[in-house]
């Protein structure tokens, strides 16, 4: 009897709960329904992305040449902004931002109807001003971006490059970008840009209808983009950069008429393909597109070429640091002038200053005049750099050859060298330069007539033995960047390796963990004979060396110039002063650097760019660096 008591009374417990919990499931959703639902749709959610830090740039040594910092920013939510309020706010941006309404309002207009964008960068005071005073800037908001510095200023400038705003030719280009975002405009900047981008996060609000906001309910963190390490060493880009700047004042200073605008110098690791420093002159501080640049600033920066790395994109005829080219063909093929004494291998004649070839063609340029050098051997031409010498090596390559397949052997060597195209540097905007032969003006005369002389179109010929004779020298339609003459020379003194330029050597994770590593790699491996390998690097020695060397006054106070070789040019074009050159390599018994140096209308090779060149080798090989002066 007392178990059927406990059940009923369990029993009347379960009926009153379970009669309890209908009647307030009943309450909530119907008689309480409509109230919960309504305060349900007044609550929203916001989500705002977060803009992530760019990846830091980094020397081979670890100092750091570009980071970003967080700095306070005006943000513009053109959601928020009532349609009829629109103009007001830009007014009052205007006055606090002090900049024109119309410039404000083109800002606006570029980012879109209901876009949210960074208008700009602001100050603290200004930031407070804003946050303090929301009632006349609706839709505007303070933020934290990342901004993106560089410690060095004008240093490394062409080489690093610089970020700026998506622009419709970016946006056309890669239809996946933020158009209000930032990406890298030039050099490692932009090769780089996916690495260094970083991966943007976002905080999520819960907002009333009206926009306030309740409370923040997640976010997924901005990841910090990856770290770029170049092959630059900041040390020795310091003294390079120092040197170009001296060599232009030095040309100003003793070349008569002179005044030089640009100039560039690369150095090259031979051994590996990096760049251990690379400068062009005038140069630029890539912070100026970060904190604003006017419209005339930067016209005057475009029109002085400032944005453009000469050092890859300058294009010059390369005068007698052809002669290298023209050197090895001639060692190679074993070819040397007819008119050589016949007891001499390579080739020994009397240089009296004047080179009558009445054999050309009539259109061709028939008298060749040079200082005179005497009596002059392969050795002695290319350290005294004889012009008559090597355009007797061209002469005796037409005579031998006009025609037919083996005309082109000098150009042959030249391309095989790396010049003539790009060298595949990872920089952007590389130039090809130019290698001519005879098909190359018969494309130009029915492509680009303008190129060439009318006389060579009618009555012709086109191509002439005195179109070779200047290729031998660097003349006439023939043009190289300072990179290309920096890696032909790497690979006739490394033993034939034509190295792909590289200024990044890896890309690490926050962590260290190395995301890419830049390998080394070759474009071509040049197979050089014995003979070549034992001689070119001593007449290189000779022009830095020898009593009579185009370099040897430059180099005269260096105490290891013994271990430096090396080959000037000065290269003319009409009407303008002759363009200076100086490509040199070092250490001799372990050739490991070649340095290029051109100065634009400075003069000459031996007296403007070796000088530049005898500055960074002292660095290079551990000496105290001298200042500069004049050459020979």
């Amino acid at each position: 009897m007392k178990l059927e008591v406990r059940l009923a009374s369990l029993a009347v417990v379960f009926a009153l709960l379970f009669a309890s919990l209908f009647t307030r499931l009943w309450f909530v959703q119907i008689a309480e329904g409509p109230i919960y639902s309504a305060e349900a749709e007044t609550l929203q959610s916001r989500l705002e992305p977060v803009a992530a830090s760019r990846g830091d740039i980094i020397d081979v040594n670890g100092v750091l040449v570009a980071s970003s910092v967080r700095v306070p920013a005006v943000v513009i939510n053109r959601q928020k902004i009532p349609a009829d309020v629109e103009d007001d706010v830009i007014q009052e941006l205007a006055g606090v931002l002090e900049e024109p309404p119309d410039l404000i309002a083109q800002r606006f207009a570029d980012a879109g109807s209901g876009a949210r964008f960074v208008l700009e960068e602001v100050e603290r005071d200004t930031a407070h001003f804003i946050l303090t005073h929301q009632d006349r800037f609706v839709g505007v908001t303070i933020e934290t971006v990342p901004r993106r510095i560089y410690p060095g200023g004008e240093a490394l400038a062409h080489l690093l490059g610089h970020v700026g705003r998506v622009s419709p030719a970016d946006l056309e280009a890669d239809p996946e970008l933020d158009p209000n975002g930032t990406i890298g405009k030039l050099g490692v900047e932009k090769t780089y840009d996916a690495y260094l981008q970083g991966q943007p996060g976002a905080k999520f609000f819960q907002t009333q209808a009206n926009g306030t906001v309740i409370g923040e309910v997640g976010e997924v963190p901005a990841v910090q983009g990856d770290v770029v390490r170049l092959t630059v060493d900041m040390e020795i880009q310091a003294v390079t950069e120092q040197a170009l700047i001296d060599a232009i004042q030095l040309s100003r200073d003793t070349v008569d008429g002179s005044d030089p605008q640009h100039g560039a110098i690369v150095v090259f690791d031979i051994t590996d393909g990096s760049i251990v420093a690379m400068a062009s002159y005038p140069s630029f501080d890539p912070s100026l597109f970060v904190l604003g640049l006017s419209q005339t600033e930067y016209e005057v920066l475009r029109d002085n070429q400032a944005f453009n790395n000469l050092a890859v994109q300058g294009l010059y005829p390369p005068g007698s640091t052809m002669k290298g080219i023209t050197y090895a063909t001639a060692v190679e093929e074993g070819i040397y002038p007819d008119r050589a004494h016949a007891d001499s291998p390579e080739g020994s004649l009397e240089c009296t200053g004047v080179l009558q070839a009445n054999d050309l063609e009539e259109s061709s340029q028939k008298v060749f005049r040079d200082p005179g050098h005497d009596i002059v051997d392969l050795h002695v031409a290319l350290g005294a750099s004889c012009n008559i010498y090597f355009w007797e090596v061209a002469l005796e390559i037409w005579n031998r050859n006009k025609g037919t397949d083996r005309e082109n052997i000098l150009q042959r060597y030249a391309r095989a060298l790396g010049l003539d195209e790009p060298t595949g540097i990872d920089l952007p905007g590389e130039a090809a330069g130019v290698v001519p032969d005879r098909q190359l003006f018969e494309e130009w005369a029915e492509s680009s007539p303008a190129r060439l002389h009318p006389s060579r179109i009618d009555p012709g010929p086109l191509w002439v033995g005195g179109d070779l004779m200047n290729v031998a020298i660097g003349q006439g339609e023939t043009l190289a960047t300072p990179l290309q003459m920096a890696v032909a020379y790497g690979a006739m003194a490394n033993g034939g390796t034509v190295w792909r330029p590289h200024v990044v050597d890896r890309i690490e994770a926050a962590d260290g963990t190395t995301i890419l590593d830049v390998t080394a790699s070759a474009t071509n491996q040049i197979e050089w004979s014995e003979q070549f390998g034992e001689i070119f690097l001593d007449d290189l020695w000779r022009t830095v060396n020898a009593d009579y060397g185009t370099a040897e006054r430059a180099f005269r106070a260096m105490e290891q110039r013994n271990r430096v070789g090396g080959k000037t040019g000065t290269s003319t074009k009409a009407d303008t002063m002759d363009t200076a050159w100086f490509v040199g390599v070092a250490p001799l018994a372990a050739p490991r650097y070649v340095v290029a140096v051109v100065i634009e209308e400075g003069g000459g090779g031996g007296s403007i760019a070796a000088p530049a060149g005898r500055m960074i080798f002292q660095r290079l090989l551990g000496e105290t660096v001298d200042p500069i002066w004049a050459g020979s």
